[in-house]
This record gives structure tokens, C-alpha cells and sequence, in this order.
């Protein structure tokens, strides 16, 4: 039994509900009903079900476990720390080696009162596989809106990766609305203006070898660009790192920041070793779907795109 399952089952049905409203979830039913979404909420997401526990959980949990007191922070640290040993414990007894438990059970760090893993790579330092990476050009950096541009639907779906490419080109400056109610209208339409037919399949977007992924940037300090939200992978049954094995990024401004989301630049990379485990790391499960939704989904942390490169062809050095 992993430990979100165990510190669920110490909750009173209070909290639980009370936890249950505040995730948006359904809190009506028995104990054992609003213990079970509870459970299938954060599954073996332990970070993020004690970062989302109020102090009145948190001093709870401690409690009943002779944990003792302290801030919400120290709380966490302790609940964390206390959950990693029984888990590591389980694993090992099941025939896992320590160094097997200690490459998954990644140790996190306290920033301001959460735990997190580790602070945001610096943008002037990404992993030298972004050497490898292309993306357009700019005269400047930070790069600009650019001028609007016309936007042209293709014929047919392109026939090699530098034609694909070549379309990602000419797709900056292009404005693509106002989103709506509608979240996945923008990688629908993405893919229109590429060639590509939009597919929930598991595989690739394009030809089954290449993903396109929409995502989202925000004017930051010194008018420096920074992801906006952590974008979704794919649902949880998909291997994240399989299917973007080779990636393009079509880079959009909220629509938020500047009206009609302009297209602000593209960046493809194909994962190495070190790159693919950088993904692993930033990728988190949590709920995909519409409200009350039980169905999870692989979303990836912004550090990523810092690790990545991807920051540093939007920013400079």
C-alpha cells in the first residue's frame, strides 16, 4: 500500500470532504466513497497530496502519527519523510535494490512552506542536448510579437521533418484567437495550419515519430517570456517520454497577454539520455478531463522548458 492510501485512511471523514470540495471532486456519498476519490485524486503523487493539505491535515496526520509539531512546512517535510520510508520499506521487502528505490523516490526540497524537487534550472543554463535543437532565428532577444501574418491551410501533410519544420517557419505571426470554453481549439488548429489530421491516438502526431505540442508564454520580468502553465502530456496509459521522443513546441502568447494569441516561434528536439531523464523528473500526473473527472493525465513542470533550451531561444543568454 503506498502512503497516499495509508494518510487518507487517518483522515476523518470531515477532512476529507472538506479536501474533496476544495479539489473540485465529488463529497457526497459514505467514509469509504469519499476516501476512495480522495485516494484515486493523488494516487502515488504523495508531493502533491501534501502540498495541497491545509494545516488542519497536516497537524491531523502528524498527530495520529507521533510525528510531532511544527509549521505547515515542517509538517510536510515530516509527512514526506515518514511516507518515503514506508514506501522505500515495501519496495525493498518486494525485491527492489536501494538504488533502484532511490533513482524513483526523487527527495524534494522546502520552498517557502511546499516541498518541490529541486529550484528552476537557470534560463542561461540548459543541458547541452539543446545544442542539438533547432528553432527560428531573431534579430532580437527577448524576441518580439511578431507582425501578423495570413494564415494558409496546406493541400496535404508534409512529406519529410525539414518540411514540417519549414510550416512551424511559417506559421509565426499568425494569430489564432480567442480559445473559448474550448481548451484543445488551439492544437486543433495547430495542426489544420501544419497538415497534420488531429488525432487522440497514443502514437506521434506526425507520421507516428514527431509530437506537436501547444504552449502557452506570459511577459515576465525585463520583458523576458515564461511558460505560462505546465502543459499536458498525455493521458496516464501513454508513455510520456515515448511519445515525445521528438517534439516540436509551437510557441503561442496567451491570449491573455496580447488578443488573438499570436504565434510567437517553434522549437523541435529529439531527447537524449539526459534530456529524457529531465523529462521524467518534471512530468506529474494529476486529473485530465472536465470537472469530476477520475481519469489522469502525464502534465509536465515548467523547470522543463529551462532544462530543455526551449526558454533560451525565447530569451537569450
Amino acid at each position: 500500500m503506498n502512503a497516499v492510501s495509508t494518510l487518507v485512511g487517518l483522515l476523518p471523514r470531515e477532512l476529507v470532504r472538506a479536501r474533496l470540495e476544495r479539489e473540485a471532486l465529488p463529497f457526497g456519498g459514505s467514509s469509504s466513497v469519499c476516501a476512495r476519490r480522495l485516494r484515486a485524486r493523488f494516487d502515488v503523487d504523495l508531493v502533491g497530496f501534501l502540498n495541497g493539505a491545509g494545516v488542519a491535515e497536516l497537524r491531523w496526520l502528524c498527530g495520529r502519527l507521533d510525528l510531532g509539531a511544527g509549521t505547515a512546512g515542517a509538517l510536510r517535510q515530516k509527512l514526506w519523510l515518514w511516507g518515503a520510508a514506508r514506501e522505500r520499506k515495501v519496495l525493498v521487502a518486494h525485491g527492489a535494490s536501494e538504488e533502484m528505490v532511490s533513482a524513483v523516490q526523487l527527495v524534494p526540497v522546502l520552498v517557502g512552506a511546499r516541498l518541490a524537487f529541486g529550484v528552476d534550472p537557470a534560463p542561461t543554463a540548459p543541458l547541452p542536448c539543446a545544442r542539438a535543437a533547432r528553432f527560428p532565428a531573431a534579430e532580437t532577444m527577448p524576441r518580439v510579437v511578431p507582425d501578423e501574418r495570413a494564415a494558409v491551410v496546406p493541400a496535404a501533410e508534409p512529406e519529410t521533418l525539414d518540411e514540417l519544420l519549414a510550416r512551424a517557419d511559417a506559421l509565426v505571426g499568425i494569430r489564432l484567437g480567442s480559445r473559448g470554453r474550448d481548451k484543445g481549439i488551439y492544437g486543433t488548429r495547430i495542426a489544420e495550419l501544419l497538415g497534420i489530421v488531429r488525432s487522440s491516438a497514443p502514437t506521434p502526431d506526425w507520421r507516428g515519430t514527431v509530437e506537436v505540442k501547444s504552449l502557452a508564454v506570459v511577459r515576465a520580468a525585463a520583458g523576458r517570456w515564461r511558460i505560462k502553465d505546465g502543459p499536458a502530456l498525455s493521458m496516464r496509459s501513454v508513455d510520456p517520454t515515448a511519445k515525445l521522443a521528438r517534439v516540436l513546441w509551437v510557441v503561442r502568447v496567451d491570449d491573455g497577454e496580447v488578443a488573438g494569441a499570436p504565434i510567437l516561434s517553434w522549437y523541435y528536439q529529439e531527447l537524449d539520455a539526459e534530456l529524457a531523464e529531465a523529462l521524467e523528473r518534471s512530468s506529474h500526473l494529476r486529473p485530465k478531463g472536465g470537472a469530476g473527472t477520475t481519469a489522469r493525465g502525464w502534465y509536465l513542470r515548467r523547470d522543463f522548458f529551462a532544462a530543455c533550451g526551449l526558454l533560451r531561444s525565447l530569451n537569450g543568454d
